[in-house]
């Protein structure tokens, strides 16, 4: 293992949800365990640099640092949350906003992992996490504008700079609230328990 179990910040957010550092007003919004059944994966609000609303990480709730370490119910769980993770924020957005999720992007880069400082690994704090990030129809304008202008604006590779834009959707800037709403929602969409700061 490339990351100190003791040191992993999802490990230390699975352990301690209530934490001050994972309270909504800090990007947080608590952890919603999606598995009775052992598939072994969690669900939080994304409170990382660049997060807007609905921005959401979808992590193994056992210290596992690459796709390879996922066991068979985890793996076969994985799919089943990634799909209803978008079924349920399409749902949430039409409902509360009235505009659409055009495409819920998932990745996971676990660059980390390779960062190094003066040639010693520096590995990331978090173990294996999905970032699924979803792209409203009110971007539209925000992610093509590159295209039209042959500026370096927003698309898919870099949409972590959207929030930052003066002509972002206000309503997508993270509150307390609005992240609570989200994560009671979701909780209840999934049947599980949420467990907040």
């Amino acid at each position: 293992m490339l990351i100190d179990q003791t040191q992993c910040d999802a490990c230390k957010l699975l352990l301690h949800p209530s934490h001050p550092e994972h309270r909504p007003s800090k990007g947080g919004g608590g952890i919603i365990l999606l598995d009775s059944n052992g598939g072994g994966w969690a669900l939080n609000h994304y409170a990382g640099s660049g997060v807007y609303l609905g921005w959401m990480a979808l992590l193994t709730v056992g210290h596992k640092e690459q796709i390879s370490d996922l066991d068979s119910r985890e793996l076969m769980s994985l799919g089943t949350h990634l799909q209803r993770v978008d079924q349920y924020l399409r749902d949430y957005w039409e409902q509360v906003f009235h505009d659409p999720i055009e495409q819920m992007y998932a990745i996971c880069f676990m660059e980390g992992l390779h960062d190094q400082i003066s040639g010693e690994p520096t590995p990331s704090p978090w173990h294996l996490h999905f970032h699924l990030i979803p792209r409203f129809k009110s971007m539209d304008q925000l992610m093509r504008e590159h295209q039209l202008t042959g500026s370096s604006g927003i698309n898919a590779w870099n949409i972590y700079k959207a929030a930052k834009r003066a002509d972002f959707p206000v309503e997508y800037i993270p509150k307390e609230e609005t992240i609570r709403g989200l994560m009671v929602y979701l909780a209840g969409r999934f049947g599980a328990l949420l467990h907040l700061g």
